[in-house]
């Protein structure tokens, strides 16, 4: 399907990261630059079309394999294309730029698309990224949150002088731009619930609950984001893996789910952090009792490349599959948080 072709949807009323919001991280696969856009868009409506209400883009440069190295623009082809749902940049690695630069863009794609755009923010751990955006590596963390500060400041009417003049920095004080940090330690976490970001932890469910205990207890009182990788075996993408479509109506015999893992480094490979669905079920259980064990507000879902499933054929199977699991989801409603920094 080519861009401009894609059918309309039924909007989505939620803003970034709401309460009760699920969201797809869309990452590019190894093909030549046009054709790797043209099947991240084709996954994001099928994204949409199968219910989650926001698409994510994550920052990394210098050919990093599956990221793209300017996410807020992706962010705006994104909601110019598709008429409903939202988009983030997730994370933005936000010491590689100046700080006025995030606030400009910023300010004008919240004017062109009220209410749809959002914001995750992380300081950014692989030195070639800051080779190749010509910033340091060192006092990065520093550099992260005094830009959030000023950032925070811009959303509570208090531009920087430098911009004071900028119309759509000058109405960032009417926009909703939901923002969420990626923090784990004590003094990030600390800072996020200061400035009043919402929290996106990483890893199994004892570090999210850590980190949201903590979150809470600073006075936090923003979205919390679950991230998971789940892997979802659905009828089509077994035909897509073995050639041969006599699996109707099962998803992953609980053998292979056990036995399979994802290829994640960062994680060690460990077989813990990945949720694998036998039916859409199982996979929804799973993920509505670590919603519930780590009090998250929103659900972010990462599909990454998984031995024998990483084409975009597979990809997009997956994705298909969760038009099942996102109904089942469940999100308590006193775990509901404001969208907006304060």
């Amino acid at each position: 399907m080519s861009r401009n072709e894609y059918p309309s949807l039924e909007p989505t009323k939620r803003v970034p990261f709401s309460a009760g919001s699920v969201s797809l991280v869309l990452y590019v696969h190894d093909l030549p630059p046009t054709k790797a856009l043209d099947v991240l868009f084709d996954q994001a409506h099928r994204a949409f079309k199968a219910g989650f209400d926001g698409v994510t883009v994550p920052e990394h440069h210098n050919g990093f394999s599956m990221y793209l190295p300017t996410p807020l623009q992706v962010v705006g082809w994104l909601l110019q294309e598709f008429s409903e749902g939202w988009a983030a940049a997730y994370p933005a690695l936000i010491p590689s730029r100046p700080t006025e630069l995030w606030i400009e863009e910023l300010a004008w794609l919240t004017a062109r698309f009220p209410q749809r755009v959002g914001l995750g923010t992380a300081p950014g751990y692989v030195k070639d990224d800051f080779r190749a955006t010509g910033s340091e590596y060192a006092g990065r963390f520093d550099r992260y949150w005094a830009t959030m500060e000023v950032l925070v400041n811009t959303l509570n009417g208090r531009p920087p002088e430098s911009l004071a003049r900028d119309p759509a920095v000058m109405e960032m004080a009417q926009a909703i731009l939901p923002i969420v940090a990626a923090a784990a330690g004590s003094k990030s976490i600390a800072h996020a619930a200061r400035l009043g970001l919402g929290i996106a932890p990483p890893g199994e469910d004892d570090e999210c609950i850590r980190i949201v205990n903590e979150y809470r207890a600073a006075g936090g009182n923003g979205p919390r984001v679950l991230n998971r990788w789940p892997f979802v075996m659905t009828p089509e993408l077994r035909s897509h893996l073995d050639g041969a479509d006599d699996q109707a109506g099962v998803w992953e015999s609980e053998e292979s789910s056990r036995a399979r893992f994802a290829d994640r480094s960062w994680m060690k490979n460990d077989p813990k952090q990945v949720q694998d669905g036998t039916t859409p079920q199982h996979l929804a259980a799973q993920l509505n009792q670590s919603i519930v064990q780590c009090s998250s507000t929103c659900l972010s879902i990462r599909l990454h490349k998984h031995e024998g499933a990483g084409s975009p054929e597979a990809v997009g199977a997956m994705i298909d599959g969760f038009a099942e699991v996102i109904p089942l989801l469940k999100f308590p409603t006193e775990l509901a948080a404001s969208p907006k920094p304060s």
